[in-house]
C-alpha cells in the first residue's frame, strides 16, 4: 500500500481513478453443492432475524395502526439483500416479515397476507431494478436512479401496502374508512425505506471499499461535524431563533451536497442516512419544522422530506461521477492522441501510451503485444513500468514469451476481441505466468484489443501490485482507445507504404531530371556557341555597312543632296541600333549560363565609376543626379552590378519629358538583412497595367523614335539581379516619376 500511496503521490492523484485497490487476498475456494446450500440457509435465516430486529424498531414507531408505521427500514434491508445475494434468499423476507408481524398483532392469515405483500414487494423490487435500472450499477447514474425510485421505491412498495392494508381490513385489524389512511403511511414508510436502506447498504457492499487519503479525512471528519450541527439546528431546536419549530429544514441539504460533490455516491448515501436518522430523533421529540399535533402526520411530513433529499443528493452525486469519469476517459483519450499524433512511428508511440495509460489510471506496469499472423500467435513489442517498480523476471518472462489464441491473458483479449479484467492473476486458472507474478508481487490486470474495424492488430495490457475488482466504466473506456491505436497502426502502414513508393518514384525521377539536366546543359552550350557564332556572323556585315557608311558619309557628303544625307544618316543609325541589339542579346544570354563569383561590392565607389561615361549625356540634358549618402556596400558580382547601374541610370535620364531636366536621385536602405538600392527619376513614369511586363525581353512600352532602346536593358536587369539572390521591382505614377529597386543581400546578411 505504500507504494500505491507513492504511486499516485507521484502523478498528483489521490486514489487510482480506474478501480480500486484491495490488500491481496487468496481467491475463495469453490464450495460444494451441499455447502452452497448451507451457505444460502444461512444467509436466509440471518436475513430473516436482521429483518425481524429492524421491524421490530419501525412497528415501535406505529400511530395510526399497530401494523403500520410511517418509518419501515425492512424495506430497503430486503431490497438490498436480494439485490446483493440473490432472489433466492426471498424465504428469510417472508420469515422475517411473518415473525415481526405476528408477534404485534392479527392472526395467521392476516400475518400471511402482510408477509406475502412483504416478499412480493422485495422480489418485484429486485427483479426490476436488475432489469430495467443497472442492478447493482443502480446507483452509479442518475438515469438508473430515477429508474430505481420509480420502479423500486413507487411501484414495488404499492404492491406490499395494499396486501398488507387489506389483509388487515379484512382480519379486522383495521377499518375500512380508515383504508387509505393506513395505505398511504404503509406505501409513504417502505418508500423512504427503499429510498435511505438500500443505497447505504449496496453503495458500501457491492462497491469495494475505498481507504480515505491523509487529505480526505479531516474534510470527512468535518463532514460529518458539519451534518450533526446542522441536524442539532435544524431537528433539535438549537437555533438562534429560539423557536424549536423554525422552518430551517432546507439548511440541512447543505452538508448533503458537500458530500455527495466531495464523496460521491457513497458519502452522498451515508450523510443522508445519518441526516435521517437526526430528522426522525428530532420530530419524535417535538422538534423541528414538521411537527404537528399528529404524530404519524409528523413521521409523515419527515419521511417525505428525508426521501426527496436523499433522491436529491444521490442523483447529485451520480452526475458528479459520471462527469468526472467522463473527465478521467477524455484526459486519457486525450492524452494517447496527443502521443499519436506527434510520435512519428508506432515503436516510438508504444511505450508512451503505455506510460500514459498507467500514470492517468493509476496502474504500474504495462505491456503492448503484436500479432504474428503468419505463426498466428502473439509476441510483445514493448514493456513499460513505473520508476520505482523492479520486477526484471516478470518483464523478460514477457519479453521472451508468446501466446496462441486463448492463452493467457493476451491470448483471451485477442480470440474475444473484447477488453478483460483480472483481480488477481496469480489465482487465475489461464495466466501461464502466474508464478512469476507472485514471486514478483503483481496482481490485478487489464487487457484490451487493439482493433481495426474487426480485425485485432494487437493487445496492451497493464498490472497492479495490488487486487484490484472490475471497473466496468474504466474497461468502457479502453475500446475507444483500442480503435484510435488500430486507426494509428493503419495510417502508419499506408505512410510506410506510401513512402516507399515516393523514394522508388524520387529514384527514376533523380535519374531522369540528372539524365535530362545533362541533355540540357549540352544544348546550352550548344546554343550558346550557335548565339557566339550567329552574333559574330551578323556583326560582321554589320561593321561593313557601318565602315562604308562612314566612308560614304566622309568622302561623298558634299556629292549627295538632303534627301541622300538623311537616307544616309537613317543607314547609320539602324545598322548601329543593330549592333547594339546583338550586344544586348548577347548579354542577356550570358546571364543565364556565365558564373556570377561573389564578392563585397562598395557601392560609393562604383556608382561615381558608372555615372563618368554618362558625364556627357549629364551635362547636355542639365541633368542633376544626387547620390545620398551612405551607399551601402553589397555581396554579389561587381560587373553585374555595373551592367544593373548602368542601365538604370540610362533610363532616368533618358525618359524624362522633352525639354525638362532629368533630376534622378541614388540611395540605399537596409531591408531585413538585405540592401535596397533605389534610383529616382522625374521621368514619364509607367502606367500601372504595364507594370507586370515592364522587365520582360523587348518590352517595348512608349514610342521607340522619341526614347529609342532595344528593349532587353530591364530583362538584363531583372536576369542579373536574380542571379545574385536578390529582386528588383518599381513604384512609379504617370507624369511624375519611377523609383527602380534592386534588393541585393548585404554583408550583414552573410555574416549571420
Amino acid at each position: 500500500m505504500a507504494k500505491a500511496a507513492k504511486l499516485c503521490q507521484l502523478y498528483g492523484r489521490e486514489t487510482p481513478l480506474s478501480a480500486t485497490p484491495l490488500q491481496a487476498r487468496p481467491q475463495p475456494r469453490k464450495l460444494s453443492g451441499l455447502q452452497t446450500q448451507a451457505l444460502v440457509i444461512a444467509e436466509i435465516f440471518i436475513l430473516a432475524g436482521l429483518y425481524f430486529c429492524v421491524g421490530k424498531f419501525g412497528l415501535s414507531l406505529a400511530f395510526v395502526n399497530a401494523s403500520a408505521s410511517a418509518v419501515w427500514p425492512p424495506t430497503g434491508l430486503a431490497l438490498a439483500a436480494l439485490l446483493l445475494r440473490g432472489r433466492r434468499l426471498w424465504p428469510g423476507v417472508f420469515v422475517g416479515a411473518f415473525l415481526v408481524n405476528i408477534t404485534t398483532q392479527g392472526s395467521v392469515s392476516t400475518t400471511l397476507g402482510i408477509a406475502t405483500g412483504n416478499t412480493l414487494e422485495a422480489v418485484l423490487g429486485a427483479w426490476l431494478v436488475g432489469r430495467f435500472a443497472g442492478g447493482l450499477k443502480v446507483f452509479d447514474r442518475a438515469r438508473t436512479i430515477f429508474a430505481f425510485v420509480l420502479l423500486a421505491a413507487m411501484v414495488s412498495t404499492a404492491l406490499s401496502a395494499a396486501f398488507g392494508v387489506t389483509s388487515l381490513c379484512l382480519g379486522g385489524f383495521a377499518q375500512w374508512q380508515q383504508y387509505w389512511t393506513v395505505w398511504w403511511t404503509w406505501w409513504l414508510g417502505d418508500m423512504v425505506g427503499a429510498l435511505t436502506v438500500t443505497p447505504l447498504l449496496v453503495i458500501w457492499l457491492a462497491q469495494p471499499a475505498v481507504g480515505l487519503t491523509t487529505k480526505q479525512a479531516p474534510e470527512a471528519a468535518g463532514l460529518l461535524l458539519t451534518v450533526v450541527l446542522v441536524g442539532q439546528i435544524v431537528f433539535r431546536g438549537r437555533n438562534p431563533f429560539s423557536d424549536p419549530n423554525a422552518p430551517l429544514g432546507y439548511a440541512a441539504l447543505l452538508p448533503l451536497l458537500w458530500a455527495a460533490f466531495r464523496f460521491g455516491p457513497r458519502g452522498a448515501a451515508t450523510t443522508a442516512f445519518i441526516a435521517s436518522g437526526i430528522a426522525l430523533w428530532g420530530t419524535l421529540h417535538g422538534f423541528g419544522p414538521f411537527v404537528k399535533a399528529d404524530t404519524n402526520q409528523s413521521l409523515l411530513f419527515v419521511q417525505a422530506f428525508i426521501g426527496t433529499i436523499t433522491v436529491a443528493v444521490l442523483v447529485l452525486a451520480a452526475a458528479v461521477a459520471e462527469r468526472k469519469r467522463a473527465e478521467h476517459r477524455l484526459q486519457v483519450q486525450d492524452a494517447v492522441s496527443r502521443i499519436l499524433a506527434d510520435a512519428p512511428t508506432l515503436r516510438e508511440a508504444t511505450p508512451k501510451v503505455i506510460q500514459a495509460l498507467c500514470e492517468r489510471a493509476g496502474w504500474e506496469l504495462g505491456a503492448i503485444w503484436h500479432v504474428d499472423r503468419a505463426a498466428n500467435e502473439l509476441s510483445c513489442v514493448e514493456v513499460w513500468h513505473v520508476p520505482w517498480l523492479s520486477v526484471p523476471q516478470f518483464e523478460a518472462t514477457t519479453r521472451q514469451r508468446r501466446f496462441p489464441p486463448g492463452i493467457g491473458l493476451p491470448g483471451r483479449v485477442w480470440t474475444s476481441g473484447k477488453p478483460a479484467w483480472v483481480p488477481d492473476v496469480t489465482t487465475d486458472d489461464n495466466f501461464p505466468r502466474a508464478p512469476v507474478a507472485i514471486q514478483e508481487g503483481l496482481h490485478a490486470a487489464f487487457c484490451f484489443p487493439i482493433r481495426l474495424g474487426e480485425d485485432v492488430l494487437g493487445v496492451i495490457e497493464c498490472f497492479s501490485r495490488e487486487v484490484r475488482e472490475p471497473d466496468e466504466n474504466f474497461l468502457q473506456m479502453l475500446t475507444p482507445i483500442g480503435s484510435q491505436l488500430g486507426q494509428f497502426i493503419e495510417r502508419k502502414q499506408a505512410e510506410e507504404s506510401l513512402r516507399v513508393v515516393l523514394r522508388r518514384y524520387a529514384g527514376d525521377l533523380e535519374r531522369q531530371v540528372e539524365e535530362r539536366t545533362a541533355k540540357l546543359q549540352d544544348t546550352i552550350r550548344s546554343l550558346d556557341g550557335f548565339c557566339y557564332s550567329i552574333a559574330h556572323d551578323l556583326r560582321a556585315p554589320l561593321r561593313a555597312l557601318s565602315g562604308f557608311s562612314a566612308e560614304l558619309s566622309q568622302q561623298y557628303a558634299e556629292v549627295l543632296d538632303g534627301p541622300g544625307r538623311e537616307y544616309l544618316a537613317r543607314i547609320k543609325a539602324a545598322a548601329a541600333r543593330m549592333d547594339q541589339l546583338i550586344l544586348d542579346l548577347l548579354k542577356f544570354g550570358r546571364l543565364n549560363t556565365v558564373e556570377l563569383p561573389v564578392e563585397t561590392v562598395p557601392l560609393n565607389a562604383l556608382v561615381p565609376e558608372v555615372l563618368e561615361p554618362l558625364e556627357d549625356q549629364i551635362k547636355t540634358q542639365r541633368a542633376e543626379v544626387r547620390l545620398r549618402q551612405p551607399l551601402l556596400p553589397v555581396r554579389a558580382n561587381a560587373v553585374v552590378v555595373e551592367q544593373v547601374l548602368t542601365n538604370l541610370l540610362d533610363n532616368a535620364l533618358k525618359f524624362v519629358p522633352p525639354s525638362t531636366p532629368p533630376q534622378v536621385e541614388v540611395w540605399t536602405e537596409p531591408r531585413n538583412g538585405m540592401v535596397r538600392l533605389c534610383v529616382r527619376d522625374n521621368g514619364i513614369g509607367i502606367k500601372a497595367e504595364y507594370l507586370k511586363k515592364l522587365f520582360q525581353p523587348f518590352a517595348r512600352l512608349v514610342d521607340g523614335t522619341e526614347f529609342p532602346g532595344t528593349g532587353i536593358g530591364l530583362a538584363i536587369v531583372r536576369k542579373g539581379v536574380e542571379r545574385m539572390g536578390g529582386r528588383v521591382g518599381v513604384e512609379s505614377q504617370v507624369g511624375q516619376g519611377s523609383c527602380f529597386w534592386v534588393e541585393l543581400p548585404g554583408e550583414q546578411s552573410v555574416e549571420a
